[in-house]
C-alpha cells in the first residue's frame, strides 16, 4: 500500500470508530451529506433556469416557438370549419 491508500484508510477507519462511539456524529455524517445534496441541488436549479443562461434561453424559445406553431395551426383549422 502506498501512502495515500495508508493516509485514506486511517481516515476512514477514526471517523468509522468515531460513528460506533458516538451517535451525534453519525447524525452529524448524514446532515453534513443532506446540506450538500442541498446545496448541490440549489446549483443545478440555477443553472437551468437562470434567465442569462443562452441554453435554457434557446431551449425555451425552441418549445415556445413549437407552440406558437401547434396554436396557429389549431386556429387555422376552426377559422376553416
Amino acid at each position: 500500500m502506498n501512502t495515500y491508500q495508508i493516509v485514506l484508510f486511517s481516515f476512514f477507519a477514526i471517523i468509522s470508530i468515531m460513528v460506533v462511539l458516538d451517535k451525534n456524529v453519525a447524525e452529524y455524517i448524514v446532515l453534513l451529506t443532506k446540506i450538500v445534496k442541498l446545496q448541490f441541488d440549489r446549483y443545478m436549479f440555477m443553472l437551468k433556469y437562470h434567465p442569462k443562461n443562452p441554453i435554457t434561453n434557446y431551449i425555451q424559445a425552441q418549445k415556445m416557438n413549437k407552440l406558437a406553431l401547434e396554436l396557429q395551426r389549431e386556429f387555422e383549422q376552426r377559422a376553416d370549419s
